[in-house]
């Protein structure tokens, strides 16, 4: 079924010193020789991957202008459209209030259109809208640093803001496991659960993968930022997100196992002679 997250490994990506297509920026969300190495194929991967021309195409209609986009325009003209591709259902500009503070999330994702009408009948109840939603995700202007303010930045109403702060704020805020954060040519991925959540992140420059026309770096976009990726899987609860990070903390501890033992039984006797 389209939740499934039956997995077979993905062949790995030919080079040893970059073991991860350039356009691929992990921040310690997973291993990256698991990515590499180990990555699984879902049931769902051919519906994503076949998103890549149609996106290809979104993009090369306003590359010329994207540039000069403001906020606004950029989710416009590329954003919405792409998240849309990928199969999201999203409501935007929810207000949620906690603890004193105020914050608007760009967008909140969704499954599926039914789960998303029932969620907008509660969008003045924080408490029962947030939790239908599979991913929150901010928006800013083409091309917009991730991880620093913007003092003076015509193009940026919140430009005392860092990004990369607002987002985990608005996760926090809304305990939603998931969050997006994307100026459009960049996108990234980031989780409630780990520890050092601001440095912690999976970032994928989609703008690279697409003028290089490169499928194979594309998958790294598509199996991450995909609705099926965050859909929970009826049998287990995970879905395929929660399976790779997990799986993935599982094979960096084997690698650093075998590293311990290859250390003792190496060179640990060319000390002692």
């Amino acid at each position: 079924n389209s939740n499934g997250i039956k997995v077979t490994p993905m062949p790995k990506t030919p080079s040893a010193d970059h073991p991860l297509p350039s356009c691929v920026n992990n921040q310690g969300l997973f291993s990256t020789h698991f990515l590499a190495d180990r990555l699984p194929a879902p049931e769902w991967a051919q519906e994503a991957l076949a998103v890549f021309d149609k996106l290809k195409a979104k993009y090369e209609s306003g590359s010329d202008l994207a540039e000069s986009w403001n906020e606004a325009q950029t989710e416009n003209e590329f954003i919405r459209p792409a998240l849309e591709m990928l199969g999201w259902h999203f409501i935007p500009q929810v207000p949620l209030t906690k603890g004193g503070k105020h914050n608007v999330p760009d967008y909140a994702l969704f499954g599926d259109a039914a789960t998303k009408t029932k969620a907008t009948r509660h969008q003045k109840q924080p408490e029962k809208f947030f939790p239908l939603a599979l991913a929150i995700a901010d928006a800013k202007y083409w091309g917009r640093a991730l991880d620093a303010e913007s003092p003076g930045d015509v193009r940026d109403e919140a430009s005392n803001a860092n990004p990369g702060f607002q987002i985990i704020n608005y996760l926090v805020s809304s305990d939603v496991a998931w969050g997006i954060l994307t100026n459009g040519r960049v996108w990234r991925l980031y989780a409630q659960r780990v520890r050092s959540r601001t440095t912690t992140f999976y970032e994928v420059n989609l703008e690279e993968a697409l003028q290089a026309g490169n499928a194979e770096a594309f998958r790294y976009f598509a199996l991450f930022f995909h609705r099926a990726a965050f859909q929970p899987d009826p049998a287990t609860g995970q879905c395929f997100l929660d399976r790779v990070l997990a799986e993935s903390a599982d094979y960096a501890v084997q690698v650093q196992d075998e590293l311990k033992e290859l250390v003792f039984e190496r060179i640990v006797p060319l000390l002692v002679q």
